[in-house]
Formats: structure tokens, C-alpha cells, sequence
């Protein structure tokens, strides 16, 4: 794919950007390819100057609202990868389509995934059934590695609620 650039919105003249993700600087006296920080999520950022002040974006957000338009949907890396800038690899969507797409493809431990989980998916299953056959909190927690109120956290749907029997 041939490489589009755009004016960056707010900094029209002083930054542009591209499809494939890449800052470029008309802010000094020389133009020049920016090279982003990795912050502390792992996402590549670069601090944008105008009238003296700096301002911190993510590049993903300046592509995806450049190419786009603004919006108020989070941003998700299609792959992942979230070194991975280009236009075909970003989508807006809501805060649960991203959540729910990380866990999809593993981009983040969750329920069973945990090192600290300690109920199996099978365990899960047993628990509430004997939860449907109204065994006490207290009697099931004995046969299983838990306490009672995980038992009762099971029974009120607060945790592995996604587990069916």
C-alpha cells in the first residue's frame, strides 16, 4: 500500500501523518521522521508542540482520528500488536468489543487464564450444580480449594459467570 500523508487535526503545518503510522515534524527548521516513545502500556506516543506547549498523543489515536475522524470509541489493534500503527490495522470500537477482543486472542489473562485461579473449568461446573441442588456454601467450599464466599461469588454470578452448565 502506497504511503498517504495527512495533516495531523489542531497541528495543521507542524505535523503529518501517515497510513502507515509514522509522525512527521515541520516543527523545526528541518523536516524529519519522529520517533516515538514507548510508554508504560507498551503503546508508541510523541509529544506534539504548538504555541510552546507540548501535548502527548498515542500514534494509534493520531492515525485512526487523522484518516477517520475524531471519535470517542476506543481504538483497537486489529493484530494486537500495539506497535503496529497502520490505517488497516486500527478500528474504533467500545470499550467492551475492545476488552472482549483481547481476551479473544489472548492479549490479556483473564478467568481460567490467571496463575492465580484455582478452580478448574470442571470444578466450575460441579459447584454450580451442586449450587442448583442447594448444597450450602459452606459444605461445597470443604470439597474445593476456596472459601465460602467465592462459593457464594459463584452462586450470585460475581465470578465465572460466563461458565454454563
Amino acid at each position: 500500500m502506497n504511503e498517504i500523508w495527512k495533516d495531523i487535526i489542531g497541528y495543521e503545518g507542524l505535523y503529518l501523518v501517515s497510513n502507515h503510522g509514522r509522525i512527521l515534524s515541520y516543527a523545526r527548521t528541518k523536516k524529519r521522521i519522529m520517533k516515538p516513545s514507548i510508554n508504560t502500556k507498551g503503546y508508541p506516543q510523541v509529544n506534539l508542540w504548538k504555541n510552546e506547549t507540548k501535548s502527548i498523543y498515542r500514534v494509534h489515536r493520531l492515525v485512526l482520528e487523522t484518516f477517520k475522524g475524531i471519535s470517542d470509541l476506543q481504538v483497537n489493534h486489529k493484530d494486537g500488536v500495539k506497535t503496529n500503527n497502520s490505517l488497516e490495522n486500527l478500528e474504533y470500537c467500545t470499550n467492551e468489543e475492545n476488552k472482549n477482543h483481547a481476551v479473544k486472542n489472548g492479549l490479556v489473562a483473564k478467568g481460567f487464564n490467571l496463575p492465580i485461579t484455582k478452580l478448574s473449568i470442571d470444578q466450575v461446573v460441579s459447584i454450580k450444580q451442586r449450587l442448583r441442588n442447594n448444597e450450602t456454601a459452606w459444605k461445597i467450599a470443604k470439597d474445593f480449594p476456596v472459601l465460602p464466599g467465592t462459593i457464594y461469588a459463584i452462586k450470585n454470578g460475581l465470578t465465572f459467570k460466563y461458565v454454563s452448565l
